[in-house]
């Protein structure tokens, strides 16, 4: 019979589903699940959220909680799955505000066709870019577009599409700026592209620039 691995006590059969992460050879009684539940894991937040390092965390709750070496390998290997959620959340919000302050930037970026800015002077090139968006056009926008040209009038189905194709192609055009160190583009077009099965693609491209204000 399974032994639990924090008191030692034997597990009886549904005691031994009391466990806090998959491992047959790890088992703890329902008493040590639920001191896990009420007072270590508890503990455990309280030091994550104070900053503390996962070497800290794992001397200062195994010396409060562990009794036996198979418990200190019990609560380590409880800890170092809890500080890996812990990362992986730290790393995904970490790119969500990247993404955010990227957008911001993007969206203060300005763009012209020509060379120049009224107001401002270049003082740095960083390149050449382009960003490029494709969508497909779908079996009812086609149809519409055919009718449409029967009647000698423009297709709002496929003029919508290609709106959405162009703003998104100029947005990451900008996203490329920011990612390439400017505050600007210059000289700004647009290449229109045409693929199988339905599909039609703009590439924007350009040149990303600093701008800086011309003082009076």
């Amino acid at each position: 019979m399974a032994i639990c691995t924090l008191c030692g006590k034997r597990l009886g059969i549904m005691e031994s589903i009391n466990r806090e992460f998959a491992d047959d050879n790890k088992g703890v009684c329902l008493k040590c699940h639920h001191d896990i539940r009420d007072n270590i894991k508890p503990d455990i937040d309280k030091l994550i959220a104070c900053g503390k390092t996962q070497n800290d965390i794992r001397e200062e709750i195994v010396f409060k909680y562990a009794r036996t070496d198979e418990a200190k390998d019990y609560l380590t290997d409880y800890i170092k799955s809890l500080m890996v959620n812990v990362d992986q959340v730290k790393e995904s919000e970490a790119a969500r505000q990247y993404q955010i302050d990227l957008q911001k930037k993007a969206y203060k970026q300005m763009t012209t066709t020509g060379y120049s800015f009224d107001g401002y002077r270049i003082v740095e090139y960083k390149g050449i870019i382009s960003g490029e968006s494709v969508v497909g056009t779908g079996f009812f926008s086609e149809f519409m577009a055919g009718g449409s040209d029967l009647l000698g009038i423009e297709s709002n189905s496929f003029s919508g599409k290609m709106r959405q194709v162009k703003q998104s192609s100029l947005t990451k055009l900008k996203v490329q700026s920011v990612l390439a160190g400017g505050n600007a583009v210059i000289g700004v077009d647009f290449d229109y592209l045409t693929f199988a099965n339905n599909m039609i693609g703009i590439s924007a491209n350009g040149t990303s620039v600093v701008v800086e204000k011309i003082k009076d």
